[in-house]
């Protein structure tokens, strides 16, 4: 029963405990500024084990805030709450919390139009290193469950009047460990998964957005939510 749940958790955990963030680079604060952001997300995989096919899906709520430190570095933190898969037919609940360090490099393009409206072209190359635990909210498979992310993407985006949009390609990997009941660490190694993604935003005001995003190839999903900048 164990070696069957930790080769269950090896396949499911890659892309079923951190999902993307509604974010790009070309999104990302300016210098200095400070960026909150509410999202939910549905998240779903289709995984083969042993012979047996199973879709697995996600409803996920988070806040999470982010800083820009300087013109490449931006430090962020977030909490979350999810239904998470404990093995192919059962689910518990927990909340996951932790932060990060994104490096970007942004390139950008401002054309004004003889009416005074701006067209922002931008484009992001960046690199993300991200620490994460989980808390089961109820008796569960596991004790301690910490995992780190390291993420390189690619975006661009433009924004015009009221609208932006923004589309790019991410490639991922997960390390981490859980404690199993018995106090046996299990460590957790996934292999590298590539997603494209589209975004998309309406501005409500200069410091107020509705963002909303899609995700698929190696992970399938969508996304709504809000953002303040401040």
């Amino acid at each position: 029963m164990k070696t069957c749940f930790t080769s269950v958790l090896i396949f499911m955990i890659p892309c079923l405990v951190f999902s993307q963030d509604i974010d790009s680079g070309v999104t990302m604060p300016s210098q200095g500024k400070t960026s909150f952001g509410f999202s939910y997300m549905n998240l779903s995989r289709n995984f083969k084990f042993d012979g047996m096919k199973e879709k697995v899906d996600r409803d996920i709520l988070k806040a999470a805030f982010r800083y820009s430190l300087s013109r490449y570095v931006n430090l962020y933190g977030f909490v979350g709450t999810s239904d998470f898969p404990n093995g192919f037919f059962s689910t518990e609940d927990i909340i996951y919390y932790g932060g990060g360090i994104k490096y970007t490099l942004t390139g950008m393009v401002d054309i004004e139009e003889e009416n005074g409206d701006h067209i922002n072209i931008k484009g992001s190359t960046g690199f993300d290193f991200q620490i994460a635990r989980l808390q089961p909210l109820s008796k569960s498979n596991y004790s301690d469950f910490n995992l780190t992310k390291l993420q390189g993407a690619i975006d661009f985006g433009v924004r015009m009047f009221r609208f932006a949009g923004y589309m790019g390609f991410k490639i991922n990997k997960l390390l981490g460990k859980a404690t199993l009941p018995l106090e046996e660490e299990m460590d957790i190694k996934s292999r590298g998964f590539f997603s494209m993604f589209l975004g998309f935003d309406y501005y409500f005001s200069h410091g107020l957005a509705l963002t909303s995003e899609f995700s698929f190839f190696a992970d399938s999903s969508w996304a709504l939510g809000l953002r303040i900048d401040i």
